[in-house]
């Protein structure tokens, strides 16, 4: 099954991909030892275990009484008016979660005003369960009945393939191996 176009449009003008941050500016740093901490494939883990949609979606208007409140049986995407709440604009204790494009460039910053965004499901339930500090207005959601941990055979065939790879002394198809399993994410998004 495949979105229509006017949706799928919409759900990718909100997919940024992945955030990276130093936790200190360079030049300010302290004489001593540092550490440079990787994931070794992260997406594919991530892949192994998450659950992921499928099939077709409906879309839920939501009624005026509910905007405000999350409903925990979704599972897909959300069309949302998000701002952070008055206590986290005034204390600023949380770094923000959700990144918007400001200025051609992704951010994370307070939100004081509205801003519509489209959340998977699954950040809006990290960031309730995290007290993120954002208030949410729920306009429609893409929702999906059917979810599945899809990738974990493909994905455990190609790590299979990648260690033996390597056990073998076999330099080549370990590098095919690792560049397949790092692209089965980029190629689900197309």
């Amino acid at each position: 099954y495949t979105l229509n176009e006017k949706i799928d449009h919409q759900i990718r003008k909100y997919y940024f991909g992945g955030r990276n941050e130093c936790m200190e500016k360079l030049g300010r740093m302290k004489k001593g030892k540092y550490y440079y901490y990787d994931f070794t494939s992260l997406y594919p883990s991530c892949m192994v275990k998450e659950l992921y949609p499928y099939g077709k979606m409906n879309i839920i208007k939501t009624p005026k009484k509910y905007k405000n409140k999350f409903n925990k049986k979704w599972f897909g995407f959300v069309k949302c008016m998000v701002k952070h709440s008055k206590e986290m604009l005034e204390n600023r204790t949380v770094v923000p979660y959700h990144g918007i494009i400001k200025d051609s460039k992704l951010v994370f910053q307070y939100l004081e005003e509205p801003q519509e965004i489209v959340l998977t499901t699954e950040e809006i339930k990290y960031s309730i369960i995290n007290n993120c500090g954002y208030e949410y207005e729920f306009l429609e959601v893409y929702n999906y009945k059917n979810k599945s941990v899809y990738f974990k055979k493909i994905i455990n065939s190609i790590f299979d393939m990648k260690n033996q790879a390597k056990k073998e002394g076999k330099n080549a198809m370990y590098n095919i191996s690792k560049i397949i399993l790092n692209s089965v994410y980029g190629f689900w998004g197309i």
